[in-house]
């Protein structure tokens, strides 16, 4: 029978794992151990299949039960299930070194989302000579260097102070806003919140959290 991942931890926090949560189709949440990190996983009668929106809450509703109990946790992305145990093992200790040292660097942290709806007007791209238009590689790397410039001008950090010990952020498509990820140590949750309010141009800001570590589980 499949066995399902929803995330990883350290192995000081598999204690802190609720084996009475539940998991997707219902099934129960166990730690699995395995070289150097724990996995949070399922034991499912049959492979997810396309994702739903109850699977995926699902999902989200096991890494947040670790969260809540005071484990740092990172989110796996939905829809990894393997064969067996042994499996997941194999792929936890191929695929997981970059899991492993986020959670020894940021141990007792969590992720704070902060998204504003506000729309972000995307940067209009520039006319190239013909000298300059060299072909659609030349135009990818110009509009890649704009995005990240225009992505960089819109970081908080500074702005919130030391409370933030990392920030991601993510232009929302179709004008939706712009989501920040930030993490945050466990005890500086409420000096975060204290430093949101701090800033007027943050009044109509929404904040979630504290979750898993989702936008930290991959480089940037």
């Amino acid at each position: 029978m499949p066995t399902y991942l929803y995330g990883l931890v350290l192995p000081a926090d598999a204690s802190r794992v609720s084996t009475t949560a539940s998991g997707i189709q219902g099934t129960p949440v166990r730690v699995l151990t395995c070289a150097d990190l724990s996995a949070v996983v399922s034991t499912m009668e049959r492979a997810p299949g396309s994702a739903t929106l109850e699977d995926v809450r699902a999902h989200d509703a096991v890494l947040q039960s670790v969260v809540d109990a005071g484990a740092t946790a990172v989110a796996v992305r939905f829809g990894q299930s393997f064969d067996n145990d042994a499996h997941t093992c194999a792929h936890v200790d191929e695929r997981g070194e970059r899991a492993l040292a986020v959670l020894r660097e940021y141990e007792g942290c969590i992720e704070m989302r902060l998204l504003l709806a506000e729309e972000v007007q995307a940067a209009e791209p520039t006319a190239m000579s013909q000298s300059e238009a060299v072909g659609p590689g030349r135009a990818y790397l110009e509009h890649a260097r704009a995005e990240r410039d225009r992505i960089e001008g819109l970081a908080l950090r500074g702005a919130l102070g030391p409370v933030v010990r990392a920030e991601r952020v993510q232009v929302l498509p179709r004008g939706r806003g712009v989501a920040f990820a930030h993490l945050v140590r466990r005890e500086d949750i409420d000096s975060y919140h204290e430093a949101v309010a701090a800033l007027p141009a943050l009044a109509d800001a929404v904040v979630v959290g504290p979750l898993a570590l989702y936008s930290f589980a991959e480089p940037a």
